[in-house]
């Protein structure tokens, strides 16, 4: 719509500041998830020597996220985007069909996550970390400075 000549609006504005506690409609994260490191080993004696040169391709190509590839010069499966793993078990399954067990490994690393975080855009992801770190931080010094005034209170 465009105005003619001489023609203007008039309207009022009502900004209310927030924060994503009093309402979802102030956070700036979409979505934020977490999740464990995925762990994928293949045994290189069963996959990369056992199986035929077809099956090895079959596993590359079973896997939706990409985890495995084919090198074509030594015709070995490899391990390359480990953490693309959404554990699908498909790979794991097409060789124990074959009755290799173990042929191919998905675990958890329990001491690594991969963290995600999804901006609204109101602020960028990077921020939106900094920011929950030092809200993290100030609430464990307030959390220590009250088990400090209490353990001194509890001794006196």
């Amino acid at each position: 719509m465009k105005l003619g000549k001489y023609q203007h609006l008039k309207f009022k504005m009502l900004a209310r500041k927030g924060t994503g506690k009093m309402h979802a409609k102030w956070s700036p994260v979409a979505t934020c998830i977490m999740h464990k490191q995925p762990l994928v080993k293949i045994d290189e004696d069963i996959v990369n020597r056992q199986l035929s040169v077809d099956d090895r391709k079959k596993i590359v190509e079973l896997c939706p996220r990409k985890v495995f590839n084919f090198n074509k010069m030594l015709e070995k499966v490899e391990v390359v985007n480990q953490d693309d793993c959404n554990f699908c078990i498909e790979c794991s399954r097409y060789t124990e069909a074959m009755d290799y067990e173990k042929a191919v490994v998905l675990k958890e690393d329990d001491h690594k996550f991969i963290f995600t975080v999804e901006s609204t855009g109101a602020l960028p992801p990077q921020e939106i970390v900094r920011k929950a770190l030092e809200i993290l931080n100030k609430k464990i010094e307030n959390f220590s400075n009250e088990l400090q005034n209490k353990k001194f209170a509890n001794m006196g």
